[in-house]
């Protein structure tokens, strides 16, 4: 369980091997994951820098009061896939090919140093795959996020992170590596998002939030989203960042009306408890473990679930191209027995869509998957990365399962364990901050799995795509 891409060797050594610290502003300028996480109150005062969109970024609205300001933001996306054999030859098109574009707008409010209004909204269009777009291919405008903050306890400054925030309405959530709540970017053209409400508490060296939402469905007309009423979701999620130490903690509440499994379909009550550590033993050297248990009710028997990760990760500056390599293993539990009550299948809730890559095919639920990844920086700016996993089933008497958690082929009564293998190279070209343009050729070797059980072709996908955001 790797979330490759997300936490790979690569954006590992972007936060922890950097060779020396970024000035302030540069930190101020960066666009982050969720965009209505941004701060750009800073510009209010001289800067060392300009850039083409400063006007816009910090749109004061009264002489008297800085705190009183508008922030407009966006990014588009444009994105071109092929696939040969798609999901190991199921789709029934041996060759598809698709244009997937994605457009962002956002805007901020800031009231006063108390509230602020934030806005996003979405419009994902796809344009000549076989057999029309997939689910989170198109929707073709909505709001991705609007929602209003409430902070009760503001910084000390309109720089400073408030201390104690109250959010409410839609929003995106994402937390610790994406195994378990992301805003389900990569491949996937539309992200994800929630409705409900969150409490967000920063004091010192540590972050507690707390949720109440309810998952969006994505529909694929104009403002025709909402949430979805079968599925109910809740936690608490508590990060420590200490000098060289990263420590997550967490309890996650699922309530699923519809929930699919090899074992059958029907209601699930899922509770997630859990803990990831980092650790830099080093300016070179990042050490990961993550692990969670996963107990409750479905249908008429019991949970008992579990995952594990283990990853390393390695930077030589010593040696030309500065390469960095990583090494993992993880795990994640699948059914048992068929015959017994209990539900032995993790759920990974509402992972990254980039969870094995790129190719998109088997997820986390039964699987064990080592992993090596190498990175070579070309330039400043150009960098090329390749990925190895290889996947077998935990369990021989579960099926495999896509990211989201889906059943997409049954196993009982398969007698093979090994999946497949896959090897994906990436090249990135960060033009500069606001321009990067991406490539990969990745290939999947369907394994013994898929002999027993056909269509069982290897996989061949492609992408290309570039991202400009302001």
């Amino acid at each position: 369980m790797h979330v490759a891409l997300r936490v790979t060797l690569v954006s590992l050594a972007a936060s922890t091997f950097a060779s020396s610290a970024r000035s302030d502003e540069e930190l101020q300028r960066r666009y982050l994951l969720s965009r209505g996480d941004e701060n750009w109150a800073w510009l209010r005062t001289p800067h060392a820098t300009s850039d083409f969109f400063d006007p816009i970024k910090y749109l004061r609205l009264t002489e008297r009061r800085e705190d009183i300001f508008l922030s407009i933001g966006g990014e588009t996306r444009e994105y071109l896939e092929f696939f040969q054999n798609e999901l190991w030859g199921s789709t029934g098109y041996v060759d598809n090919f698709s244009w997937l574009q994605r457009y962002m707008l956002h805007a901020e409010l800031r009231l006063t140093r108390y509230v602020r209004l934030f806005v996003q909204l979405k419009s994902g269009i796809e344009v000549g795959r076989l057999g029309g777009p997939r689910p989170v291919d198109e929707d073709l405008l909505d709001a991705n996020q609007a929602f209003v903050d409430v902070d009760a306890v503001p910084g000390r400054t309109l720089d400073d992170l408030p201390h104690l925030t109250l959010r409410i309405g839609r929003q995106e959530m994402a937390y610790g590596s994406g195994r378990l709540i992301d805003v389900r970017d990569g491949p996937v053209n539309v992200r994800f998002s929630y409705d409900g409400f969150r409490i967000i508490s920063r004091f010192s060296v540590m972050r507690v939030d707390a949720f109440l939402v309810r998952p969006d469905l994505t529909k694929p007309g104009v403002f025709d989203d909402g949430w979805d009423a079968t599925q109910g979701f809740w936690g608490v999620w508590a990060t420590l960042n200490v000098p060289r130490v990263l420590v997550d903690a967490y309890y996650l509440g699922l309530d699923r009306q519809h929930a699919v499994y090899e074992k059958g379909m029907g209601h699930e009550l899922r509770h997630t408890v859990g803990a990831r550590v980092g650790v830099h033993a080093g300016r070179l050297l990042y050490l990961e473990v993550e692990g969670a248990y996963q107990l409750g009710r479905f249908l008429r028997g019991d949970i008992s679930a579990w995952m594990v990760v283990f990853m390393g990760a390695l930077r030589l500056p010593q040696i030309v191209l500065d390469p960095e390599i990583a090494l993992g293993v993880g795990a994640a539990s699948g059914d048992e027995n068929p015959s017994r009550a209990t539900l032995n299948t993790f759920n990974t809730l509402f992972p990254t869509g980039m969870y094995f890559g790129l190719i998109g095919g088997s997820g986390s639920p039964n699987h064990i998957s080592p992993r090596l990844a190498l990175a070579l920086h070309l330039s400043r700016s150009v960098l090329f990365r390749v990925e190895v996993l290889a996947f077998w089933r935990e369990s021989l008497n579960d099926g495999i399962y896509n990211v989201p958690g889906f059943l997409l082929r049954p196993g009982a009564g398969n007698p093979a364990r090994y999946v497949g293998a896959q090897l994906e190279p990436y090249l990135t070209w960060d033009i500069d901050r606001h321009f990067s343009l991406n490539g990969t050729v990745g290939y999947f070797w369907a394994g013994d799995f898929f002999r027993l059980s056909q269509p069982g072709r290897n996989v061949t996908y492609g992408a290309a795509w570039a991202s400009y955001r302001f």
